[in-house]
């Protein structure tokens, strides 16, 4: 698979966008594919990582029709991947009986991107790792099986300083996101968002728990 953002990914991209309607209505539904694959002339797969979605169209270039779309990404389409993107697609998935169990998850699954303005503040980026090291020494994973856990917890920090939102984007099991959870809860409150450290407060940010099986 290629990556549809970087070089012969956007390429191709683009030569299908130009060519194929059906293509054109994939990409105004989803947005724009993370990756895109064409394993013969008359197949084009396109994946959309954040919403966990494949789109599988049939037929030659311009004439191309959707077959199916799949959600979440199947296993054989998600093992051509990159290793770290389809590690990030699969802590944003409950598996098994627990699917249902989602208490403490959010809504969306997007994750905010880093304050990078606010962090050009030396006052907000030295609180901002501070803030982010207690949580994580915080963390008391439970027992790690089949390889690790990940969990990725989108939070807010109100100006006085409690924890104003939190709420679990993706993990491996209901037990890593209660424990990541449970984590926020215990560094919380912290002393007030003063200066220039304040401007941590105006957006969500994100803090990723990981922890692997030798």
């Amino acid at each position: 698979m290629l990556r549809a953002t970087i070089g012969p990914g956007t390429e191709r991209m683009i030569y299908e966008l130009q060519r194929d309607r059906a293509v054109i209505d994939a990409f105004s539904a989803n947005g724009v594919p993370d990756y895109i694959w064409a394993p013969v002339p008359s197949e084009l797969i396109l994946l959309f990582l954040a919403a966990d979605r494949g789109v599988h169209l049939h037929g030659p270039v311009g004439s191309r029709s959707v077959v199916e779309t799949r959600s979440p990404i199947p296993d054989d389409w998600l093992s051509m991947i990159a290793a770290d993107d389809r590690t990030e697609v699969q802590a944003r998935r409950v598996r098994g009986p627990h699917r249902d169990d989602r208490a403490g998850w959010c809504t969306e699954t997007a994750e905010p991107p880093p304050p990078e303005a606010c962090l050009l503040d030396p006052d907000a980026a030295a609180r901002w790792s501070s803030l982010r090291h207690r949580v994580l020494q915080a963390w008391r994973p439970p027992p790690v099986e089949h390889g690790g856990e990940r969990v990725i917890v989108r939070f807010r920090v109100g100006s006085d300083g409690s924890l104003a939102e939190r709420c679990v984007l993706g993990a491996t099991s209901p037990s890593a996101a209660k424990t990541a959870l449970a984590a926020l809860d215990a560094v919380f409150p912290v002393p007030a968002l003063a200066g220039g450290a304040a401007c941590l407060a105006r957006a969500p940010v994100s803090v990723r728990f990981e922890i692997e099986t030798n």
